[in-house]
């Protein structure tokens, strides 16, 4: 293949690729709801002669942190209303959303995972921010694309295109996954435990990073921290808190004292640890007694057995603080995810590949920071657990705008697009190596 003449194909796509990612940064949608943004990513791939399925087939039992059905009945319409297909619609009811498609065929299955879902919170609209001054903040209050995920559908779009022009170059199949609900870590193992990278060779994942400049590709070595998030759930009885206060079961005192223990629990020798609770919504009045309280809570840990210890912990903590104020109690997992290494051996394979075209900025290896999550992390595992070939990578998109944040999940939060056409091709090479 010559370099110069895939550098110049992938760099004329750059129009097509910022309009289509200001137009799923428009309307972003949330974990489990990416009904118009699935829909656009299937229409385009099958265009592009990729075999696209979806639906429950791409899916386990293992979907966590579900909307309630009024909800995704919502932004199914809505979807529908702004354009998305009735025929990929149809397939997703109950919030079955993302894809998985293929070119190609036989041995060996390569694979790229990015993630399509928004953050759920209303993005800023003040004039002076980037996104609202160029026309495409986001329309929905419940979605904001806070973190790159607008982006990654936009690149693996592109992708597709790159690989349906150079399909005769391709030697086996190419697996394209569309993975919904990757903030609250809620996404990736229902794709794997359904067989998204069953027998797959390697696989390949990538992230947007505003802490780099554009054109430059760095590397994941490690440092992904494995969760649980939690939803906690107390029930108790209420009572006039003035006369008769005794007989109630009091549920924000038991959370009160889950929230303290859980923060008291002991660090660990071998690992670091975290622990947070996010949110607490509870009771009925001032003057009664609280008869119930909602928590939403995580847990990360710098190994997987670290992690499981903190959450059996956790629930015990949970547990005992309801007996003591009377109260029931019911945690549900809302979210999993774990941890991951990637070789020197995979990261010196991507950097010989991304070497050949002297356009790309090939940094040292990315040090990912403990603390973060990245349910990624599955599909690595399953790979690496079959002799498999993994990497990730950080795409570089350092915003050019004083007016934009660095800061993801920030409501003011932008790219510098750029950088999508570097990510494009840095994954298409990756595709046809």
């Amino acid at each position: 293949m010559d370099n110069k003449e895939y550098i110049q194909f992938v760099n004329d796509l750059t129009d097509e690729i910022i309009v289509i990612r200001r137009d799923l940064h428009k309307y972003a949608e949330s974990m489990w709801t990416e009904f118009r943004t699935t829909s656009i990513i299937a229409e385009k791939l099958e265009r592009y002669g990729f075999k696209v399925t979806l639906g429950k087939s791409i899916h386990s039992d293992t979907r966590y942190n579900l909307p309630d059905n009024k909800t995704m009945e919502e932004r199914l319409v809505r979807a529908a209303g702004e354009g998305a297909k009735q025929k990929y619609l149809d397939k997703m009811k109950g919030g079955y959303t993302g894809l998985i498609a293929e070119i190609g065929s036989g041995n060996p299955i390569k694979a790229i995972r990015l993630d399509i879902d928004a953050m759920p919170f209303t993005e800023s609209h003040e004039p002076d921010y980037s996104c609202q001054s160029n026309g495409y903040s986001s329309i929905h209050k419940d979605g904001c694309h806070s973190c790159g995920h607008d982006a990654h559908a936009a690149i693996l779009i592109g992708t597709a295109k790159v690989l349906s022009h150079y399909k005769d170059k391709i030697k086996g199949t190419v697996r394209l996954i569309a993975q919904p609900g990757e903030e609250g870590v809620a996404g990736g193992i229902s794709m794997v435990n359904a067989g998204a990278v069953d027998n797959v060779s390697s696989v390949y994942g990538a992230h947007m990073d505003t802490s780099i400049e554009a054109g430059t590709i760095a590397f994941t070595k490690g440092g992904w921290a494995a969760s649980h998030k939690l939803n906690i759930k107390l029930e108790g009885g209420t009572a006039h808190s003035g006369s008769h206060p005794q007989m109630g079961n009091n549920c924000i005192l038991a959370g009160a004292n889950i929230i303290q223990n859980l923060y008291a629990m002991p660090r660990h020798s071998d690992g670091y640890t975290r622990i947070n609770v996010g949110t607490i919504q509870g009771g009925t009045a001032r003057n009664s007694i609280a008869p119930y309280v909602y928590m939403r809570a995580e847990t990360r840990a710098q190994n997987q057995e670290i992690a499981d210890e903190l959450y059996e912990r956790a629930k015990k903590i949970i547990s005992n603080s309801a007996d003591m104020y009377g109260c029931s109690h019911n945690i549900e997992i809302a979210g999993l995810a774990t941890t991951a290494e990637f070789s020197d051996e995979d990261i010196a394979y991507m950097k010989r590949i991304f070497m050949n075209l002297d356009v790309l900025n090939v940094s040292s290896e990315f040090d990912y920071g403990k603390g973060g999550c990245e349910d990624f992390s599955f599909y690595v595992r399953k790979v690496q657990e079959n002799s498999g070939r993994a990497g990730h990578i950080r795409i570089g998109a350092k915003p050019v705008n004083s007016n934009q944040s660095y800061v993801a999940h920030s409501s003011r939060f932008d790219i510098n697009e750029e950088g999508m056409i570097y990510g494009i091709m840095a994954l298409g090479l990756l595709m046809l190596s």
